[in-house]
């Protein structure tokens, strides 16, 4: 063939066809094409490079036969070899390439992105191979034959199908001139659909969020091989699903589309093919069928054609075909008996009743027997799948469901041809067969080198089953008449045909009646009138008309500036007289799915000073100072006039009214004017006794901290003080999608164990019906916002904005105590524990325990809708007393829950299955194993015991019992107790190495080290009652303990250490991401500490070498205890005291100590200053304030309005 030197060949391997109805050997044929030489690559497009060889392979003695010339001449050549001038084939080609590096060239530059985007996750769950989705529910199996199969599908709980597959495709090709006239292949029956399937990735076959399924396979040899991502589920708009306008009124209702779809891809040879099953919202159930890829190509002299095909490029001939696709539909509606029922519209024609001859009416035929129908869409032929058994109560007739068959063109090879012998099935759109087992394939169980005498359709049908109210099966063909066109080389545009199976008088009404409307705030779509980069301009031309937006004029800037900031004042005003307003700049809705590639940076938005800032309120703010607990609160101009002017300030001023003789004094009485009240904390507290709190009143100053932080705004824009508010929450107060996500996200990733009623799997169903509280989804943005970028600055910024959102939207939703308030009140309370407010750790939960209480989530109850819902409740319940415990017994004062009125019954390890702590929606069902929460929930009852003993009643000492004696006697019990809970763990949650790698895995790690922690760390007090007390603390008779108790207590505490510094090594997060392994940490170092002193104490002078080696050890214990606090303080704020007080008692400053920064506060914190006691300077002059006088300036405020402030 005088191919040039070094020339590559392409082999295309082709199951070999019949030509009589005569056994074959076995043999496949190859096909060959000369890679092209351009380019000499791999990826290059070998189909236009035909070579008129075919090459005969003998698979049972494993070598080549024969070689066979192809003819290449038109068709008045005849049979005849070589009418072209050259013998070198290839010369006349062209490349014909389509990669874009091989193709060389541009690529389109005006195409921008769309994004498809689901921030709440998916409306599908996935158990196994189970699937539901708006009402549907099936099963999805792979195999080598089929590829996806569905089984047992459901809508709404009703049977429709028992099985649902493709039963087999054949492609015959026209071209008559042998050899190639034996292209006729069943892709199905002899390659398999499901070993030709394509791995599918994210951003190439799928778009969006995708679930995708595996499967495997054994290959000739009998290896196993995983095929990965052969499937791949998820959602798809598809336009408008219903909608009606109602003229008298103009409004309209709409509803919008959503599909569920199933798509397997696959490569056979040259051509793929695109199979996606289509689930919607109105029982409809749909196959998408799209061809595309590559022609299947020959050789062809230069100046000539065929008829049995086209010419697509020079020397290159794409042979005219068919594709023919069977579908096996197993029914089962509502029942296994059905009826297949053919249905005509025909004209009524003119009679005595229609004298105008405009009737027309449905004809049905009903299958009696097994046999075959064609498509005929003159008269709108439907099929229908009927049980005649079931009725329904409107139309009065048998319940069904409809094929509409696509009316393709059937089999145009001779009838009494060998093709059509083989596949007798591509002869009629519609067959009908009674159901036996293993009747599966179209073309028979056998096709490959079939001879006709494959028991396929044909046979099936021949039989003449009853077929009517019994177990059927209908079978339909369609098919894909290629006439191949210039366009479809080198690469084939998709051709696609649509098979639908519609409920037709199935249900009582439309079923998607229940369908949400559609509305911007779910859909959050957005207009094109934007910058100049986008498809317009902002309408305001410049006078040259080419649609670019003009600069504005200095004076323009100042008039607008002047008008926003005129409408901002008025909207405060309005906001002051309690009237309703939206911000009048508020943003659009960030769209789902969106061509803005310039989309700014949600985390940028947060941290901004703008953003930070516009939400706490501006004239107090905490400063921490280094003197223990003493904390200072700096407020503006100590003169009510200044103070007035902040309108978000109007009820501290009220507050204070009263105490006009310290905030009227003069500017040169101001120095050391100091406002006070006590605190009592428990013996378990972190700094137990009675404490004073001190906060100082200073006049503002140009160093002080101020929320008046400038906008930055871009140049020519004028500044809008709301604008980067506006980009984080819509109107009602919702965090946009775009920055919603990945904080549900750094939430379910970091904090879903401690909170697992707040489940991913819940929340995404409260997203998608549109019932999700703002309030919660602040509260969760808020700690997820915690773990945000850098630890040192972001974090605290990040979480303000939702703070304070949250805390805006909580005032009206304390009227109507609901579970979701609840969860978020909890939410809230730690929060504001990692912005360094510990005292709002106790209100908010406060709040929260008194409204779950109030709901009687304690009780058992007959009133919840559902065994899930009974689920979360006793888990949201339990971590309610989770922090209920703690918080009594890190403060040491009395628990809120009572154990008497715990009505529920403790959790079990089933209740966190499937596991809520999971990362990522990708793990499927596990086995139930023991989870750390459940055990904690135990262990935490142990502890609020423990805690009653060790307290008592506030402000007395340990005065539950009469004596010490007994006292300690409830105390050994209680120690035995825990020992014996510690002791009883299972294997899974006992400490080892292995344990807390295999929790890490499963998101339990921060719980599992809680567990641990805080059961050596109570086990410490037990032994050690007084190891908290100061040094100048009562001496009580449990300070006086035996040497042994003390010894038990350390090493307890050591315990601690080395679980920390082994976390610390593993996996840091785990305890960043537990705020409540403070008071552990805290009592492993307050006894080293004491460990340090009573070695120093025993022997001042000499310190022998096993003394040094046990002071080099606590050390060491004490240095990583403040290695892991000081890293959790980056990520809860409040842990800063806890470090300063073991500073201080340790004498041991951090190397690394940073300048303390401001944290600034919000409006619960202002409850501390309604608590002043007299200042110390004056106290006879200045009046207690009580709730009369309170009360009574509140009604002299509304009676003279705010302006009198």
């Amino acid at each position: 063939m005088e191919l040039p030197e070094g020339a590559i060949v392409v082999p295309q391997v082709w199951p070999a066809g019949a030509d009589d109805d005569k056994p074959s050997e076995r043999k496949v044929f190859y096909t060959l094409y000369h890679r092209n030489p351009e380019n000499n690559s791999p990826d290059s497009n070998h189909w236009g490079f035909p070579l008129p060889l075919v090459v005969w392979w003998d698979l049972w003695e494993q070598k080549v036969t024969s070689i066979t010339y192809c003819y290449t001449g038109a068709e008045e050549d005849g049979r005849r070899l070589r009418t072209g001038p050259n013998t070198n084939p290839t010369q006349g080609y062209k490349s014909a390439e389509f990669f874009p590096e091989l193709r060389g060239g541009s690529t389109r530059d005006d195409l921008k992105p769309l994004h498809v985007n689901q921030p709440e996750g998916p409306s599908f769950t996935v158990d196994g191979q189970l699937i539901q989705w708006q009402k549907w529910r099936f099963r999805v199996s792979f195999n080598y034959r089929e590829g996806p199969v569905l089984h047992d599908v459901t809508y709404d709980g009703r049977r429709l199908f028992y099985r649902l597959s493709l039963s087999e495709m054949h492609v015959p090709y026209a071209d008559p001139r042998p050899p190639l006239h034996l292209k006729q292949v069943f892709d199905f029956g002899d390659i398999g659909l499901g070993r030709s399937a394509n791995s599918l990735e994210n951003g190439f076959d799928c778009l969006g969020l995708m679930k995708y399924f595996d499967s495997s396979e054994v290959n000739s040899k009998g290896e196993g091989r995983v095929m990965k991502n052969v499937i791949c589920c998820h959602e798809q708009d598809n336009g408008i699903l219903w909608k009606h306008t109602n003229t008298p009124t103009g409004r309209a209702a709409v509803v919008r589309q959503r599909l569920l779809i199933l798509q397997t891809i696959i490569t056979v040879g040259n051509y793929d093919y695109i199979f996606a099953w289509q689930f919607d919202q109105v029982g409809g159930l749909h196959l998408d069928s799209r061809a595309t890829g590559i022609l299947s190509t020959s050789p062809i002299d230069p100046g000539k054609k065929s008829p049995f095909g086209t010419v697509v490029a020079p020397g290159v001939f794409g042979p005219s075909h068919q594709h023919f696709i069977n579908l096996r539909i197993d029914p089962a509606i509502d029942g296994d008996n059905n009826t297949i029922v053919q249905e005509d519209v025909e004209a009524c024609g003119l009679g005595p009743d229609d004298e105008h001859g405009i009737g027309f009416r449905v004809k049905q035929t009903p299958f009696k027997e097994a046999g075959y129908a064609d498509a005929n869409p003159l008269s709108g032929r439907v099929f229908k799948i009927t049980n005649p058994n079931v009725i329904n109560p409107i139309s009065m007739s048998p319940v069904s469901y409809k094929l509409v068959p696509h009316p393709s063109q059937m089999r145009l090879a001779w009838r009494d041809g060998i093709i059509a012998k083989r596949a007798p099935f591509t002869q009629h759109h519609i067959w009908v067969t009674s159901y036996k087992d293993r009747e599966l394939f179209a073309a028979g169980q056998y096709t490959n080198q079939s001879n006709g005498k494959a028991q396929g359709l044909e046979y099936f049908a021949g039989r003449r089953d009853n077929v009517d109210n019994t177990d059927i099966v209908l079978w339909h063909t369609f098919a894909l008449t290629h006439i191949p066109r210039v366009e479809d080389f080198p690469v084939m545009p998709v051709e696609t045909h649509m098979i639908s199976l519609k409920p037709c008088n199935f249900f009582d009404a439309n079923p998607a009646l229940d369908v949400p409307l559609s509305n911007q705030a779910f859909n959050k779509s957005s207009t094109i009138d934007g910058p100049p980069s986008s498809c317009c301009g902002t309408g305001n031309a410049a006078p040259g008309g080419n649609g670019m937006q003009r600069k504005r004029t200095r004076k323009e800037m100042e008039e607008a500036r002047s008008s926003e900031v005129g409408g901002v004042r008025e909207s405060l005003n309005r906001q002051e007289l309690g009237e309703a307003t939206t911000r009048p700049d508020a943003a659009p809705a960030a769209p789902d799915q969106t061509n803005d590639a310039s989309a700014p940076d949600w985390l940028g938005l947060l941290t901004t000073p703008a953003a930070s800032s516009a939400y706490v309120w501006p004239d107090v703010f905490l400063q921490p100072v280094e003197t223990g607990l003493e904390l200072e609160a700096m407020m503006g101009d100590t003169t009510l006039p200044s103070l007035s002017a902040s309108v978000t300030d109007q009820r501290l001023i009220q507050a204070l009214e009263n105490q006009a003789a310290v905030v009227q004094q003069g500017p040169d009485q101001e120095e050391g004017l100091q406002l006070y009240y006590y605190r009592f904390s428990g013996s378990t507290a972190i700094q137990p006794g009675v404490n004073r709190i001190n906060l100082r009143l200073q006049r503002r100053t140009a160093d002080s901290p101020t929320t008046s932080v400038p906008q930055p705004v871009a140049p020519d824009v004028p500044p809008s003080p709301s604008r980067a508010l506006s980009d984080i929450f819509d109107t009602e107060g919702m965090p946009f999608t775009h920055i919603r996500e990945p904080l549900f996200e750094l939430f379910y990733r970091h904090l879903s164990q401690h909170f697992p009623a707040i489940s991913r799997q819940r929340m995404n169903e409260r997203l998608a019906s549109g019932t999700m509280s703002q309030f919660l989804a602040n509260c969760i943005c808020a700690l997820g916002a915690r773990f945000v970028g850098d630890p040192q600055e972001p974090a605290s910024q990040a979480s303000g904005p939702f703070m304070a959102k949250a805390l805006e939207l909580v005032v009206p939703l304390t009227s109507l105590p609901a579970t979701e308030t609840t969860s978020g009140l909890i939410l809230l309370a730690w929060a504001s524990y990692g912005q360094g407010n510990d005292s709002g750790l106790w209100q908010f939960s406060g709040m929260a325990i008194r409204m779950g209480m109030d709901i009687g989530i304690h009780e058992v109850s007959e009133i919840y809708d559902s065994p899930q819902h009974v689920v979360r409740t006793r888990l949201l319940f339990w971590t309610l007393f989770i922090t209920d415990r703690i918080i009594a017994f890190v403060t040491g004062r009395p628990a809120s829950i009572s154990e008497e009125v715990v009505e529920i019954p403790l959790p079990e390890d089933r209740d966190l299955s499937p596991d809520p702590a999971r990362n990522t929606n990708e793990h499927p069902i596990e086995l139930v194993e023991p989870v750390p929460f459940v055990y904690f929930v135990r262990l935490m009852i142990i502890v609020g015991r423990i805690s009653n003993v060790l307290n008592g009643r506030r402000g007395k000492p340990r005065t539950l019992v009469t004596t010490p004696e007994l006292e300690s006697g409830l105390l050994d019990d209680l120690q035995v107790r825990l020992v014996q809970f510690f002791s009883t763990l299972p294997e899974s949650l006992r400490w080892s190495a292995d344990n807390f790698k295999h929790q890490h895995e499963r998101g339990h790690s921060g719980m599992y080290l809680a567990l641990h922690l805080w059961a050596h760390a109570v086990l410490a007090l037990t032994y050690h009652p007084d190891l908290l007390k100061s040094a100048s603390g009562t001496e009580t008779p449990f300070s006086k303990s035996m040497s042994r108790n003390v010894q038990l207590a350390l090493a307890s505490s050591r315990q601690i250490s080395e679980c920390m510094v082994f976390a610390d090594l593993v996996a840091k997060e785990t305890y960043t991401s537990t705020p409540y392994l403070v008071q552990p940490l805290y009592v492993a170092g307050t006894a080293l500490v004491q460990e340090l002193g009573l070695m120093s104490r025993g022997n001042p002078a000499v310190v022998n070498p096993t003394d040094m080696f046990f002071v080099s050890l606590a050390r060491q214990n004490f240095a990583s205890l403040m290695k892991a606090l000081c890293r959790m303080g980056e990520f809860w704020a409040a842990v800063d005291p806890v470090i300063s007080i073991l500073e201080k008692r340790s004498g041991m400053t951090r190397p690394d100590a940073k300048t303390r920064r401001n944290i600034l506060i919000s409006l619960p914190d202002h409850g501390l200053l309604r608590r002043f006691a007299a200042d110390k300077n004056h106290p006879d002059n200045i009046a207690q304030p009580t709730d009369t006088s309170l009360r009574d300036s509140i009604a002299r405020a509304q009676q003279n309005g705010p302006s009198e402030l």
